[in-house]
């Protein structure tokens, strides 16, 4: 069968001529073609170059140019800076460049870098500089389909290898398959707008459906559709623009990647049966309505993005899942998993609208918990959650006002909760960890409006920092079991009474930073021994208690400033008690206190007292 495909290249006011080795030949010199015409030329035979006549076109009025600074010159108007685009002078927002030579591809006259210009080439797409073509039918070997249809076992129809779909022929070859090995490719040409194969059930390698590299076909198909295909053993990759519909009503499970994305037009996913996806699923920037994959049980990981009509996900059936990520879906409401009793890790961002986010069943999370810039979500749940690897990250949830972990044990990493740092300041009710020991990270609770109770009491042992800052006023403040800091302890917060009652190390600085709008009266460390770093209690009006007499070391500076009410003796007390053991590495610096009070203490502890 004879088939052949022909393309034009025609360009405003300039011609280029191509050797048959594919070589590139000077354009013709300026003033030699005619304003307002296209120089016909072929590819050379052998013979001269015969030039065709000269073809009148409308050249339209001029674009014009941007005259601002270079930065941000936009010639085209895509939204792309020119010193950015990879195609200037033409309109390409996604910038494209399938062959990552620098070149968009609408601009690119070399999709696969051959040395062959796109509209002589015989096989655009694949790399073929000798341009082979065997039986002369103007398609390149390497795109060329087999002429014959291998059949294998008996009534079983089987294709080996790999097979590209360019036309209804195509499709018609594939419709007298149930198994191909290899590859299914679509390159369609324009014109055919819907395809269906109802005999293929199994695909060895997969499928590409993809718009690529700035060529024409593909952008006419509205719908495909595979009736009986059961098992894909290897991927599906779906990325088209104007694909409308996508059905697979048969299939049970993909080895490999599931994507469906970027395919802006598509508003039916159809795939009911489908139960494992054995890489990772990716469902993103569709226009659904609703995400319909009521079978599926199993996925490496799931991530649906950008889809902004659905309002509900729900995965009735789903069991495990390596990774879910759940990303800025517009008017997404709940994300509801009934079944759910295996999960590596959870992010959930960027999702303005939803209201509820409760997961039950889940004990260990080995990828992270991840919920930020969720605007309107008001409670966060995890009843059985025990073990965390890859830390927990609550953050920039502006409406946040329940966290409840209450199995919470162990977290591998970094403890982030954190409000929005430019406003407004959410008002989170209660941060209760009652089982929390271990935090191999660091700790943050910073930017609350204010927070009822800041309760962690069976924390003992902190691996970094622990920064609670940016929180007006806290009611409850209790860590009562912790014993060890890694690093600092820095605290800015609207509370009147701060007690570590069995911190016994700080390995770094210690850092009570009131801002001149603290409350604080009394703080307290009574087992603590060793401060690493340097030791900083400024900027609190009325604080007149610092208990800590079994201090006996401090690795850098004592620094106490602008504590009102606080003795001036009680600095010197506090450096002499330390002197008396291993002492004060750094120096001591003390201003801005109550000179006039007389202070006391009992003998071998360091109890304020001033009258």
């Amino acid at each position: 069968m004879q088939r052949s495909i022909h393309y034009v290249l025609m360009s405003l006011g300039v011609a280029i001529l191509f050797s048959g080795c594919g070589d590139f030949i000077e354009p013709f010199p300026e003033g030699t073609l005619a304003p307002g015409t296209i120089q016909a030329v072929r590819p050379w035979t052998g013979d001269p170059v015969e030039t065709g006549e000269e073809v009148p076109v409308e050249t339209g009025e001029e674009v014009p140019v941007e005259t601002g600074e270079e930065s941000t010159r936009d010639t085209d108007g895509d939204g792309v800076p020119d010193s950015e685009d990879n195609c200037p002078n033409k309109t390409n927002p996604p910038q494209y460049d399938g062959d990552a030579d620098g070149i968009g591809d609408v601009c690119d006259p070399d999709w696969d870098q051959d040395n062959v210009h796109n509209a002589f080439d015989n096989c655009p797409l694949k790399h073929n500089p000798d341009q082979a073509d065997e039986n002369g039918d103007g398609i390149g070997d390497l795109c060329e389909p087999p002429d014959e249809v291998p059949i294998v076992g008996g009534a079983d129809k089987i294709h080996e290898g790999n097979f590209t779909v360019r036309t209804l022929e195509d499709v018609a070859y594939v419709n007298t398959l149930q198994e191909l090995t290899g590859m299914l490719d679509f390159e369609l040409v324009d014109g055919i707008t819907e395809v269906e194969f109802d005999s293929l059930e199994s695909l060895g390698a997969g499928m590409e459906i993809t718009t690529c590299c700035g060529v024409p076909g593909n952008l006419d198909v509205k719908e495909i559709v595979f009736s009986k295909l059961e098992h894909v053993d290897g991927k599906v990759d779906v990325l088209i623009a104007g694909l409308e519909t996508f059905s697979m009503p048969a299939l049970k499970k993909i080895d490999g990647l599931l994507g469906v994305q970027l395919s802006l037009d598509l508003t039916e996913l159809d795939l009911p049966l489908l139960e494992e996806v054995g890489g990772k699923a990716i469902i993103s920037n569709l226009a659904i309505d609703a995400l319909n994959l009521p079978s599926l049980e199993k996925a490496e990981s799931l991530r649906i993005q950008s889809l902004e009509k659905v309002e509900v996900i729900e995965f009735p059936a789903l069991k495990e899942v390596g990774h879910l990520l759940v990303l800025f879906n517009e008017n997404l409401d709940a994300l509801l998993m009934p079944v759910l009793d295996d999960l590596g890790g959870l992010r959930v961002e960027g999702n303005p609208s939803i209201s509820s986010l409760s997961i039950s069943g889940i004990t260990t999370m080995p990828k992270g918990l991840w919920v930020v810039y969720n605007d309107t979500l008001p409670k966060l749940e995890f009843k059985d959650l025990k073990h965390v690897t890859n830390g927990v990250h609550l953050s920039f949830n502006e409406n946040l006002g329940q966290i409840e972990l209450p199995a919470l044990e162990t977290i591998v990493g970094n403890l982030e909760v954190q409000g929005q740092m430019w406003g407004p300041y959410p008002s989170l009710e209660e941060l209760y960890l009652p089982a929390l020991e271990n935090v191999t990270g660091f700790i943050q609770v910073s930017h609350m409006l204010w927070m009822q109770s800041l309760q962690m009491p069976s924390l003992v042992e902190v691996g970094g920092h622990i920064s609670l800052f940016s929180v007006p006023e806290i009611f409850v403040f209790k860590f009562d079991s912790l014993e060890t800091i890694g690093g600092r302890l820095d605290m800015s917060m609207r509370v009147t009474e701060i007690e570590f009652p069995s911190l016994e190390e700080i390995g770094d600085d210690l850092d009570v930073d009131g801002g001149f709008l603290s409350e604080l009266v009394s703080l307290q460390f009574p087992s603590l021994a060793t401060i690493g770093g340097d030791l900083h209690v400024v900027k609190n009006p009325d604080i007149t208690q610092f208990a800590a007499e079994a201090l006996s070391f401090i690795g850098g500076d004592v620094i106490f400033t602008s504590n009102w009410a606080f003795a001036e003796c009680l600095v010197e007390g506090l450096v002499k008690q330390v002197e008396q053991s291993d002492g004060v590495d750094g120096v001591l610096s003390s201003s801005e206190n109550n000179e006039d009070c007389v202070c006391s203490s009992p003998p071998g502890a360091l109890f304020a007292m001033c009258f």
